[in-house]
């Protein structure tokens, strides 16, 4: 069950990340050139290393030089994902200064407070041990709350009706059920074979979790890692696609370890998904008003300068 992403706490989304297209030339010490904003290779540099330090967390350094269904390693891919992650968030940024909007201190400490909740000190320790400090996760956690500032304001203008609703759960609602999961991630094989035993012998799943799981941040919430769409990891739907809720699977092997997944919860009818539906059209008019903003940008493209 390789992890081919970036840990949920600190990622914005890629969801909307497009190829960037512009001129591309040479400016020393420049990656981009937005709207006549510059975005320097230096900035460029450590946000990489950042989410490459995530990576290689959760997948492992070999993983970075796997090469995808496209014939590109996953480190190109990274590389080029975080080239366009910021180009993107500058043009997010430069509306959202047109707008008026502001981010206080006061906002960030409150929305990273939010965002980690009862793990603060096992994140710290876990970014502390992948050599991230607490100014990258405020600069990240700030470029994260500018985008959902920026995106909240937008779907404050949009107005969707029942029937728009209800046509695009009928459209999507196989590709839209979720299921909620929590697990048990252990380093040795037979730790893992162990526990699951003690699992079949009617042992909590969320107390071994809490005391067994080395997944500290989601330990914590005795395994529970939320609620995940059907096809987001195709692998992991191979699991758990013949559970019921409160079953488990075997002992899942993965490049970084062995996880025990529990399906706790399962979202499929109307009544259930319709937030969710809800979100998705707002989301998908909000993808498409920044491509328009990026299409009416001004964009000089030195990736060749990396």
């Amino acid at each position: 069950m390789k992890k081919k992403s970036i840990i949920k706490v600190l990622a914005i989304s890629f969801l909307f990340i497009a190829l960037l297209s512009g001129c591309s030339s040479s400016k020393d010490g420049v990656v981009a050139i937005v709207n006549g904003e510059e975005i320097s290779i230096d900035e460029y540099n450590r946000e990489y290393e950042i989410y490459k330090a995530l990576f290689v967390f959760q997948n492992g350094e070999e993983a970075l030089y796997e090469k995808s269904s496209d014939d590109k390693t996953y480190e190109d891919k990274l590389k080029r994902d975080i080239y366009d992650k910021l180009i993107l968030e500058k043009i997010i940024e430069q509306d959202f200064n047109k707008s008026g909007f502001t981010i206080t201190s006061q906002e960030l400490e409150k929305y990273m407070e939010e965002s980690l909740g009862e793990v603060r000190n096992e994140f710290s320790d876990f970014i502390e041990k992948i050599g991230i400090s607490w100014e990258d996760v405020e600069k990240l956690q700030k470029s994260e709350l500018m985008v959902n500032k920026h995106r909240d304001h937008y779907f404050e203008t949009l107005n969707i009706n029942d029937i728009e609703i209800k046509d695009y759960y009928n459209k999507h609602k196989d590709e839209i059920i979720k299921y909620r999961l929590s697990q048990i991630y252990l380093e040795d094989e037979q730790k893992a074979n162990e526990i699951l035993n003690r699992l079949k012998n009617g042992e909590s799943f969320e107390e071994l979790a809490k005391i067994e799981s080395k997944d500290s941040i989601s330990a914590i919430q005795g395994g529970d890692v939320g609620y995940i769409r059907k096809g987001q990891d195709p692998v992991l739907d191979d699991y758990i696609k013949g559970l019921k809720v409160g079953e488990i699977t075997d002992v899942i092997s993965a490049s970084n370890g062995f996880f025990i997944i529990k399906l706790t919860d399962v979202k499929e009818s109307f009544d259930d998904l319709k937030d969710d539906v809800v979100l998705e059209i707002k989301n998908n008019k909000y993808i498409e008003y920044v491509t328009e903003l990026k299409n009416e940008a001004k964009i000089k493209n030195y990736y060749d300068n990396l």
